[in-house]
């Protein structure tokens, strides 16, 4: 009798286990990166400048995929960027329409109206005051970072590794931290897979002690 008994309970743990694995695998596919080659069509659309504080015009210039210095055909190269300018920046290229012979004269004329000439010291703030406990997730944290500091000008690859590190959260921090990246890149990869490792053993350790309890209370539905 005391046999059977053993056996029916072995029976119903290895079921339990088969079902934990089935829910792990289920678990890892989910938090499979999408793949780097994977691009969606839909929604494309042009880069844009509005003259804001916060946007970038070198990521403008350069997302129009065009050589600032081109000898050729400067004035198409000049009516293709300033289509795309938009908000406060429209009526004043509409204003000053005709002084531009050349697409690096318009970038110059672009960066004395409306950028401001502490730029950098306002970029390095940000970066100061930047947390990833602000955001809702890494990816955000990750996004806001690279925003700000593809900008910032004259900046050590080192320090650059320090400002992303000193925002993100202790856990996270002090795995970086362990690691001493030498890249930025290295260190928001670093980040990202800490975090995934983290939900990954979340996850299992939530799926082990629900197989427990289902063990000593079979007739609790909960769980």
């Amino acid at each position: 009798m005391a046999l059977a008994k053993m056996a029916e309970v072995m029976a119903q743990q290895q079921h339990e286990i088969w079902q934990l694995l089935e829910h792990q695998q289920q678990v890892l596919d989910k938090l499979k990166p999408v793949g780097s080659g994977e691009r969606r069509a839909e929604g494309i659309s042009m880069p844009t400048y509005n003259g804001k504080i916060g946007e970038s015009l070198q990521l403008y210039v350069s997302a129009k995929n065009i050589t600032v210095d081109a000898a050729d055909n400067h004035n198409r190269l000049v009516a293709m960027v300033a289509s795309n300018l938009k908000g406060q920046a429209a009526p004043w290229y509409t204003f000053n329409q005709g002084k531009f012979g050349t697409l690096n004269a318009l970038a110059e004329a672009l960066q004395s109206e409306f950028v401001p000439p502490d730029l950098q010291e306002r970029l390095r703030a940000e970066l100061f005051q930047l947390k990833q406990i602000h955001y809702k997730d890494l990816e955000g944290y990750v996004a806001k970072f690279r925003q700000i500091i593809c900008q910032v000008r004259d900046m050590s690859n080192i320090d650059q590794i320090t400002w992303f590190v000193h925002g993100l959260v202790t856990r996270t921090r002090e795995e970086v931290s362990y690691r001493r990246c030498t890249t930025v890149s290295k260190a928001i990869t670093v980040a990202v897979h800490t975090l995934k490792d983290a939900e990954i053993v979340e996850a299992l350790d939530q799926d082990v002690m629900k197989a427990k309890w289902r063990l000593l209370f079979p007739w609790n539905e909960e769980f």
